[in-house]
């Protein structure tokens, strides 16, 4: 299936993860399963352009006007921003992307140098344990990163 993202909506995705503290995720990926992104190198303003100049049909979502939500107060800021640093189209999406793929590391290192051990039972529910000095002798980032793992574990079950 092929949906219509765009370089914008990368941006203002990029900027918001990032604001929020964290661009582990990167930006919108190209493919993501069956889902296809063909536009997402593309600029909303070259789409509108050539919406406009062939005469396709086109509808605007009403809530892109709202600005009580994150994503319409940054797009209205990038103009802003890319005028203040040229270039900001083109590396934030290589610093998100290099962003994501140096977290994907350390979490595959996470995962090796601190092997969480877990057993459950009925009285305590689930215990997780990890060799101490597996734990304080991984690097800085790979400890907060074993951490999460075990809050994520906790918090979604």
């Amino acid at each position: 299936m092929a949906v219509g993202h765009h370089l914008d909506d990368d941006l203002e995705t990029i900027l918001m993860r990032a604001l929020q503290g964290s661009l582990k995720g990167g930006g919108i990926p190209k493919q993501n399963g069956l889902v296809l992104r063909p536009l997402i190198d593309v600029r909303r303003a070259e789409i509108d352009d050539f919406v406009q100049s062939s005469g396709l049909p086109f509808m605007q979502d009403p809530t892109n006007t709202d600005q009580n939500i994150l994503r319409n107060r940054i797009r209205k800021l990038l103009p802003q921003i890319e005028s203040a640093v040229p270039g900001t189209a083109r590396n934030l999406p290589l610093l998100a992307g290099r962003t994501a793929t140096a977290w994907r590391y350390v979490e595959a290192h996470a995962r090796k140098s601190v092997p969480w051990c877990y057993r459950s039972d009925h009285l305590w529910g689930i215990h997780y344990s990890a060799n101490a000095d597996d734990f304080w002798n991984a690097p800085d980032l790979v400890r907060q990163e074993a951490l999460y793992k075990v809050y994520d574990a906790i918090a979604n079950k």
